[in-house]
C-alpha cells in the first residue's frame, strides 16, 4: 500500500510565510522596548545622595511579566530630605533615557553595613511605584530606618497608598518588635512582624492589618509566656502565626513532641498545646472570631504514619482534638464558613 504525499504549492507557502510575518510583528509590537540599563544607571547615579543603583530591566513579552525595577542605596542611617527628594526625582531621572519610563517599581535602600547573612538583613527599604506616595512618609521611613534593630525595616508603597505596608524580621520576641514599632511615625500603616526561628524557638509573626497599639504589647508577652513553655530545652511551639483580616483571627499554630512517635493525645498534650491558643484568642479585636489551624510539626510522627499531622484543620483534623477545640472556643468560626 502506498501512502499519498502531500505536496506543498506554490500557494501554501506564501500563507506560510505571510502567517510568519504576522506572527513575528505580533511578538514585536508585544514586546517591550527596554532602555539601556547602562545609561540609566549613569543617570541615577548622579542623584545626591545616591551611593549604588541596580537598574535592571526585563521587558514585558507575549506570556511574561518581565521586570522593570531600579533599586538605589543612600548611606545608613539615611538623610531624610535626601529620601525625600529621591522619591521624587528618581522616576523623573529615568525617563530621561530612552524607553525608561518603562520602570514601575522604585526602591531605596539603606547601605548594608553587616557581612555575609547579616548584610541581607541590616538594610531597610522603600518601595514604592510611578504613582503618589504619601507626603511625608519618606521623612518617617528615614527617621525609622536610622533607630531600627539591625534586621531592617521595609516599607512598600502598594498602587492604593491607603495600603502601605510595613515589615520587619528580627531575632527579638515579636512585643519587643512591637514596642519598637510603636515608638515610630509608622505604627499606621499595615504591618508584619517576625522573629525568626531557632532550634529552640518557633518562627512567630503578627500581622493586625490595623494601626499598631500600645496594648498589644502587653497581649503578645502573655502569648509569648505560653510559648516558652516547653520540653527540655526546646519550645513545644515551632510555629505561630497571627492574622487579623475581616473580622476573624486567623493562627496558625505547629507544635513539636520530638519524644513521642505516636499519634498526640488531646487529654495529655493538650495542657501543653491549648494555653497558647487560648492567649491568641483572649487578645482578638472585638467582634473578630477565631479560625486555628493547629498541626504537629513532627516529620517522625509523619513518615511513621500516625495519621496526626492536621490536629485541627476546619474539621477535617484528629477527631478528639477537633472536639476539644470547638467546646473550649465555641464562637469560632464554623467549620461549615471557613474564612476566604
Amino acid at each position: 500500500m502506498t501512502r499519498g504525499v502531500r505536496s506543498v504549492g506554490r500557494g501554501d507557502r506564501a500563507t506560510s510565510a505571510a502567517l510568519a510575518v504576522v506572527v513575528t510583528l505580533a511578538l514585536s509590537a508585544c514586546a517591550q522596548r527596554e532602555p539601556d540599563e547602562q545609561q540609566v544607571a549613569e543617570v541615577v547615579g548622579k542623584l545626591p545622595g545616591v551611593t549604588s543603583v541596580n537598574a535592571s530591566f526585563t521587558g514585558r513579552s507575549l506570556g511574561g511579566g518581565g521586570d522593570q525595577k531600579i533599586v538605589v542605596e543612600v548611606a545608613s542611617p539615611p538623610d531624610a530630605q535626601q529620601v525625600e527628594d529621591l522619591v521624587r526625582s528618581l522616576p523623573m531621572a529615568v525617563r530621561e533615557v530612552e524607553h525608561g519610563d518603562g520602570y514601575d517599581e522604585f526602591t531605596i535602600a539603606t547601605k548594608k553595613t553587616g557581612r555575609g547573612s547579616d548584610a541581607v538583613r541590616s538594610s531597610s527599604s522603600l518601595t514604592y511605584g510611578p504613582g503618589l506616595t504619601p507626603p511625608g512618609l519618606a521623612t518617617r521611613w528615614a527617621d525609622a530606618a536610622g533607630s531600627t534593630p539591625s534586621q531592617g525595616i521595609h516599607v512598600t508603597v502598594p498602587p492604593s497608598p491607603r495600603h502601605t505596608t510595613a515589615s520587619i524580621s528580627a531575632h527579638e520576641p515579636v512585643s519587643a518588635l512591637l514596642t519598637w514599632a510603636l515608638s515610630t511615625d509608622l505604627a499606621d500603616l499595615d504591618w508584619s512582624i517576625a522573629t525568626y526561628q531557632t532550634s529552640s524557638a518557633p518562627y512567630v509573626r503578627f500581622v493586625p492589618r490595623r494601626p499598631l497599639t500600645v496594648s498589644m504589647v502587653k497581649e503578645w508577652k502573655a502569648i509569648e509566656a505560653t510559648i516558652e513553655r516547653d520540653i527540655g530545652a526546646s519550645s513545644i511551639a515551632r510555629v505561630v502565626v497571627v492574622e487579623d483580616v475581616e473580622g476573624v483571627r486567623k493562627a496558625t499554630v505547629a507544635v513539636a513532641f520530638p519524644a513521642e512517635t505516636s499519634p498526640l493525645a488531646e487529654d495529655t498534650q493538650g495542657t501543653l498545646v491549648w494555653p497558647i491558643v487560648q492567649a491568641i484568642s483572649d487578645s482578638m479585636p472585638p467582634r473578630h472570631r477565631l479560625h486555628l489551624q493547629l498541626t504537629r510539626n513532627e516529620q517522625g510522627a509523619r513518615d511513621q504514619g500516625s495519621g496526626d499531622a492536621d490536629l485541627v484543620k476546619g474539621g477535617k483534623g484528629a477527631t478528639e482534638w477537633e472536639a476539644a477545640y470547638r467546646q473550649r472556643f465555641p464562637d469560632a468560626v464554623p467549620v461549615s464558613a471557613p474564612p476566604t
